[in-house]
């Protein structure tokens, strides 16, 4: 594993962890959190592509999903 799978590996384990605070937390602001928690999960789906290369070539339609999420990141992070 290179330099760039580890990073994008650990960077996919602290976007999981912080959306999972985001969406268990109590706050005022639930609507808020959780639209960010929903940007972190997007965004960790394409970044797991450093490391799940392989995976997502294996299966097509699993990979097609992922880029489809990737045009709901943007719109996402506006609201």
């Amino acid at each position: 594993m290179n330099v760039i799978s580890s990073v994008g590996l650990i960077s996919v384990f602290l976007l999981l962890l912080l959306s999972s605070f985001l969406l268990f937390s109590r706050s005022p602001n639930r609507v808020g959190n959780v639209l960010f928690a929903l940007f972190l999960l997007v965004t960790s789906l394409e970044l797991s592509g450093q490391f799940l290369g392989d995976f997502y070539r294996n299966y097509e339609l699993i990979n097609k999903l992922r880029m489809a999420l990737v045009f709901l990141q943007m719109p996402l992070l506006y609201f």
